[in-house]
């Protein structure tokens, strides 16, 4: 081979060397997008031991990690590296990764230590900090003494051994509180910092340190303004501990249901998560999760002396034609035939209902029969002209008439629907100034107790069901799961068997993203997106 044409094939091979490494290098891996998401409203406060708004949380929980955290349902490490439970249940120690920085949009800098979460746990615990998430933590030793004023802050059961070993004591055992760690409450938070900030922690750009895969970098809100946002840019610290994708996520803030439709149909946005237009969106073969957000069943007054016979509610369920009303279901309504919805999980496992589920059947027959000689006629006639009622932001409240239909049929009553707005309704309910009314169960602070606390001690629907208030009491003190679980189920029975919450339907959240986005995690307990491992193709 001459010397010229074998320099032009070394030089052709190191073309194509170099051509397949620049082809390798340059592969789209899903990395590198700034995502958009929209808003209702501005977050009240990005404070993770005060945060409790939709906004604030769906925000704050992208810029912190705690000791542990939850993926997919599991426990998985965060800022600990490892941790140890004494035999006893009673001691919680945890071995910090010493990696992890803490992030601002100024000059402020350093590494978390231990003490950081001592001082976040003593916030916590300080009643001037009004945190509505303490009385969740005072399995803690100490904790509800020092929250009452009773003992110093410093002498709660949350230690720094050192600058990077932590220790927990626990006034009794505890079985979710490794779950308790995983919620935004348990974030650390730098003392340092928080004094620099004199009372405006939380508030302002340059008032907040995340040590999350994200930190705000412009925090942009004018109520008179329309282009309000938020952007949160990857934190190249906690990345290079566990790879962060997207370069940033920006919040629009205070859009309207239809401009986050619009917003999202015309790709300003990637996701959207929405109750509403559902069809539209499926019609536009939009991808999309679904996941059961609250339960929606009737409720009888019992001051209502007709209603506070379960005989009378069991006649009234049984009258309901169910599988008419599940002919007409909307696309984010489901039949219920459980309070909890299917693949709820409780205590860390699946939940499935025990209780017989033909209590809910439609039963024309029996329900008549029994309707006979359950009233006297002036107990019937006195049913004559009652209402439901109704809050406004359950949109298929026309679907009710499938059910007074269905009642009138058997009992020969016109039942009429009545529909005010959030606050009448709150009123109303709190007032006992209703016969039967709609309510709506759903998830509190991302906790599945929230679909049946309202019957309990609080009786929000004028009942009080002791099962319930067994799991207020024992709230915390669970040694076992399994004993959680039991309780959860026995008591979502009893309000069922007694018929004092009638379930029709489940409602359905949905998240809508584009096809070429991919790898994000979303909880529906607390409709938040996290973007941490998210990709657009």
């Amino acid at each position: 081979m001459c010397k010229t044409l074998k320099t032009f094939v070394i030089f052709a091979l190191l073309c194509s060397l170099v051509l397949f490494s620049s082809c390798s290098l340059f592969e789209n891996d899903g990395s590198g997008h700034n995502f958009k998401v929209s808003l209702s409203s501005n977050p009240e406060n990005l404070d993770p031991q005060i945060a409790s708004d939709a906004s604030s949380i769906s925000v704050a929980k992208n810029m912190f990690v705690g000791l542990v955290r939850s993926s997919n349902g599991r426990i998985v490490l965060g800022v600990a590296k490892d941790y140890m439970i004494s035999s006893d249940g009673l001691k919680y120690t945890f071995y910090l990764d010493e990696r992890y920085k803490w992030k601002t949009s100024g000059d402020f800098e350093g590494f978390v230590t231990a003490h950081d979460f001592v001082f976040a746990f003593r916030r916590l615990f300080d009643a001037k900090t009004e945190s509505p998430y303490a009385y969740d933590y005072f399995c803690i030793s100490g904790s509800e003494k020092a929250y009452n004023g009773m003992i110093p802050l410093e002498e709660i059961g949350v230690k720094a051994l050192d600058d990077y070993t932590l220790e927990f004591t626990l006034e009794y055992q505890n079985a979710d509180f490794l779950y308790l760690l995983t919620q935004l409450p348990a974030s650390p938070c730098n003392e340092e910092f928080f004094i620099s900030c004199k009372g405006k922690y939380g508030l302002e750009t340059e008032t907040i340190a995340s040590n999350g895969a994200f930190y705000v970098k412009y925090w942009l809100y004018d109520k008179y303004n329309k282009s309000n946002y938020i952007r949160l840019s990857r934190n190249n610290c906690y990345s290079d501990i566990k790879r962060v994708y997207p370069s940033g996520v920006t919040y629009l803030i205070d859009t309207t249901d239809a401009e986050k439709l619009n917003n999202f149909t015309d790709e300003t946005t990637d996701i959207l998560i929405s109750s509403n237009s559902i069809s539209k969106l499926k019609e536009l073969e939009f991808a999309y999760t679904q996941d059961i957000n609250a339960t929606l069943g009737l409720v009888f007054n019992p001051k209502n002396e007709i209603f506070a016979r379960k005989d009378i509610r069991e006649v009234f369920s049984l009258a309901i034609n169910r599988p008419e009303l599940e002919k007409k279901l909307t696309d984010n309504l489901s039949p219920a035939y459980s309070i909890f919805p299917a693949g709820s999980v409780i205590a860390g496992s699946v939940y499935e209902s025990s209780f017989n589920k033909s209590l809910l059947e439609y039963n024309k027959i029996t329900a008549g029969y029994r309707w006979n000689f359950l009233l006297t006629e002036g107990e019937k006639a006195s049913l004559y002209n009652i209402n439901i009622l109704v809050c406004d932001t359950f949109t298929s409240s026309d679907k009710l008439r499938i059910i007074t239909d269905s009642w009138y049929d058997v009992f020969g009553i016109h039942f009429g629907i009545e529909v005010v707005n959030q606050s009448d309704y709150n009123k109303r309910i709190q007032s006992g100034d209703y016969d039967i009314a709609v309510a709506t169960l759903s998830p509190k602070n991302g906790d599945v107790f929230g679909y049946i606390s309202d019957f309990g001690s609080q009786k929000s629907y004028g009942f009080e069901v002791n099962e319930v208030k067994t799991i207020e009491n024992t709230s915390g003190k669970y040694n076992t799961l399994t004993a959680k679980y039991h309780d959860y189920v026995t008591a979502e029975s009893k309000v069922i068997e007694d018929y004092l919450f009638i379930p029709i339907c489940h409602s359905s959240v949905y998240c809508f993203h584009a096809e070429d986005v991919a790898d994000f995690e979303y909880d529906a307990l607390t409709n938040t997106v996290i973007f941490e491992n998210a990709k657009c193709y």
